[in-house]
């Protein structure tokens, strides 16, 4: 997974820095913003390979930044984590279900192998 580089949309600073570090041991290069504020000054960032958008999120602020996704960065393919019980949310590119919001790097880290495969 080394050199993809990951915008990370986060909504909870107390699992911030200990995500970062989970996404650089898995090779990402991780950027990241905090919360819709965060995203909406997102309109000028570099180029990123996945957009995902941790489970921290109420579904209505996912759902809100897939919205707005669409409409500002379409291009990039978004990937969202949700627990399970939580309702899908539609129009994101991939979402990871999870009960447990430590494990889910093994589920993201396949679906980088396997979108890296159908570039």
């Amino acid at each position: 997974m080394a050199n993809e580089r990951v915008l990370y949309v986060c909504f909870d600073t107390s699992t911030l820095a200990s995500r970062e570090r989970l996404f650089m041991s898995m090779g990402l290069n991780v950027s990241t913003l905090l919360g819709m504020d965060g995203l909406l000054s997102a309109r000028d960032v570099p180029t990123f390979d996945y957009i995902l958008l941790g489970e921290e999120a109420s579904p209505l602020d996912q759902q809100h930044a897939i919205e707005w996704l669409q409409g500002e960065l379409s291009h990039v393919p978004t990937v969202i984590v949700l627990l399970r019980g939580n309702k899908p949310v539609a129009g994101a590119d991939y979402q990871l279900t999870t009960d447990n919001s430590n494990v889910w790097a093994d589920a993201l880290a396949e679906y980088v192998r396997e979108h890296r495969k159908l570039a």
